[in-house]
C-alpha cells in the first residue's frame, strides 16, 4: 500500500472551511540567559482553518512544543514571547490579561499534554478533575447542580471511549491509553474551537496509539473544531493531519498539504526527514540526517540548516531565506527556489 493510499485508508477527514480558526503571524519566543538570548521560536507565521488538522514535525528541540506552549500563553520564565501575534477567533491572545487568557484557555482552546500521566493529580479522582475546570469557568450567576455536572463527566467519559464509572477512580488505577483518554476529556469540556495536541500518544504502544488518534478525530469532528498536532511520528502525521508544517531551529522550513508534501518535498530538511522513514514495500538501509542541529543561543547568519545540507550553494550562508509560495497552498524556505512565481 502506498503512502498516498494508507493515508486516504486510515483518516476519516476533516470539514476545512474557509474561516480562520487561527492565524499567527510573527511569532517568536525567546529565552533570555547569562550567555546571551536564545531563539527558541522565532518568526513563525501559519494560518489554521477552521476543521483543519495541522501537524508540526520536526527534531527535538526544533521548537514545536515550544510554539504550542507560547498559544496557549503558558511559557515559562525567562521564556517570553518576544514579538508577533496570536489571532483566535479574532482576538490577539497576546494582548489578552491574565485572567482573560485563564478564561479563554479550555473554552475557546485547550491542550491535550505529552505525557498525561505527569498532568493529572495523582490524589484527586477523574470526575473531581474534569469537574473543577468546569466549574471554574462559571460565570458568577451561573448555578449547576452536582448531578448536572456528574452526568456531563460520565457524557465525557463516554465520548472518549471510557467506562462511566472511571470517574470515580483515581489516576494510578488506569493505564496509559485510559490516562490519555481523560486528558482529552478535559480537553473538550468546554467545547473548544481549537485543540493542541502536544505528542498525545508519546509512551504508547502502536495499537493504543491509533485508537487514541481515531478518537481524537472523532472528537474534533464532533466540535467542528481545529486541531494542532505536535509530533515526531511521520507516519502517525500522515495518517491524520490534513496540512504538515516542518520545523527546523525554531522556524518553520515547509508548509503544505500532507500528501503533497509526502509525495514532493521541497525542503532538503523534509526530503531527508522523510528519506529516514523505514518502507513495508522495500529494504533499504537506515538513512539518517548528517551532523546536528545548531545552538539556537548562536545561530548562524544564514539558513541553519545549512552545514547539513546536500544542496547548499554560496548563497545559503550568507542570509536567512524566507518562507515563499511554490504552489497552491504550499510555501518553503529555501533559496533552490526563490525565482518560482508564488500561487
Amino acid at each position: 500500500m502506498s503512502t498516498e493510499q494508507a493515508i486516504k485508508t486510515y483518516r476519516e477527514g476533516a470539514r476545512i472551511t474557509d474561516v480562520d480558526t487561527l492565524v499567527v503571524k510573527g511569532l517568536s519566543v525567546y529565552y533570555e540567559t547569562e550567555s546571551g538570548t536564545v531563539k527558541a521560536v522565532d518568526d513563525v507565521s501559519f494560518t489554521l482553518k477552521q476543521g483543519e488538522r495541522f501537524a508540526l514535525v520536526g527534531e527535538s528541540g526544533s521548537g514545536k512544543t515550544t510554539l504550542a506552549m507560547a498559544l496557549m500563553r503558558l511559557t515559562r520564565p525567562p521564556g517570553h514571547i518576544a514579538k508577533g501575534s496570536i489571532i483566535l477567533n479574532n482576538r490577539d491572545l497576546t494582548t489578552l490579561s491574565e485572567e482573560e487568557m485563564r478564561r479563554a484557555r479550555l473554552s475557546e482552546l485547550a491542550l491535550v499534554p505529552q505525557g498525561a500521566m505527569n498532568s493529572l493529580n495523582p490524589v484527586m479522582r477523574i470526575e473531581k478533575q474534569i469537574i473543577d475546570g468546569i466549574v471554574d469557568h462559571l460565570d458568577d450567576d451561573e448555578t449547576v447542580t452536582k448531578d448536572q455536572l456528574r452526568e456531563t463527566v460520565r457524557d465525557l467519559l463516554t465520548r472518549v471511549g471510557l467506562r462511566p464509572d472511571v470517574a470515580r477512580m483515581f489516576p494510578h488505577e488506569l493505564s496509559g491509553g485510559m490516562k490519555q483518554r481523560v486528558a482529552m476529556a478535559i480537553g473538550i469540556s468546554l467545547r473548544p474551537k481549537l485543540i493542541i495536541a502536544d505528542e498525545p500518544t508519546s509512551a504508547l504502544d502502536v495499537v493504543v496509539q491509533r485508537q487514541i488518534m481515531q478518537t481524537l478525530g472523532r472528537l474534533q469532528e464532533g466540535l467542528d473544531a481545529s486541531i494542532m498536532l505536535v509530533g515526531h511520528d511521520m507516519g502517525l502525521v500522515a495518517q491524520f493531519a490534513d496540512t504538515i508544517g516542518v520545523m527546523y531551529a525554531g522556524k518553520l522550513v515547509e508548509v503544505g498539504p500532507v500528501e503533497e508534501v509526502f509525495s514532493d518535498p521541497k525542503h532538503p530538511y523534509t526530503k531527508l526527514l522523510i528519506q529516514s522513514l523505514p518502507s513495508l514495500q522495500e529494504k533499504k538501509d537506515f538513512v539518517g540526517i548528517p551532523g546536528l542541529p545548531p545552538l539556537l543561543i548562536h545561530l548562524p547568519q544564514g539558513c541553519a540548516f545549512e552545514d547539513r545540507c546536500p544542496s547548499r550553494f554560496e548563497k545559503c550562508p550568507i542570509a536567512v531565506p524566507e518562507m515563499r509560495g511554490v504552489g497552491n497552498r504550499r510555501e518553503v524556505a529555501c533559496y533552490l527556489y526563490e525565482d518560482e512565481d508564488a500561487s
